[in-house]
């Protein structure tokens, strides 16, 4: 876990040096290492029971909220929403076109998509500094 925490705190040292990480490249590789550190922290968790060090009781409440939102990104971006609920302009296009396309409530799905993508990359930071944080100072929480 340790190793988890500390590459964590290095990534997100180093995230700001490419252009502030106001790229998509620099944001979609800071989502992917981050991906990866929370996947190396779920093994350790798995191996010992003793890394989790904060249990997810103490904190659900904003995990919840985490959750309603990435919800919420979902059902913007799904095309079996009711029609009613699209954008507009999704209706207009498909006249101009002259074809049905799949409205959806976003008018632009791939930026919300990314949207997405960056509030679970900066939840994952949270959840692991959280934990690194726990078992670093010693207030670690005691789980099961």
């Amino acid at each position: 876990m340790r190793f988890a925490f500390w590459s964590l705190a290095v990534v997100v040292a180093l995230a700001p040096l490419p252009f502030a990480s106001n790229r998509p490249w620099a944001w979609s590789l800071l989502a992917v290492l981050v991906a990866l550190l929370l996947a190396l922290w779920a093994v350790d968790v798995l191996r010992d029971r003793a890394a989790l060090a904060m249990p997810l009781g103490r904190v659900w409440p904003m995990a919840a909220a985490c959750a309603v939102l990435l919800a919420l990104f979902a059902v913007q971006v799904a095309p079996m929403t009711p029609a009613a609920w699209h954008h507009p302009l999704w209706a207009e296009a498909s006249a101009v076109l002259g074809r049905p396309l799949a409205g959806t409530i976003s008018l632009d799905p791939g930026a919300t998509i990314t949207a997405a993508m960056r509030f679970a990359t900066y939840g994952a930071i949270f959840w692991i500094a959280l934990q690194g944080g726990a078992i670093v100072s010693g207030r670690a929480a005691p789980c099961g």
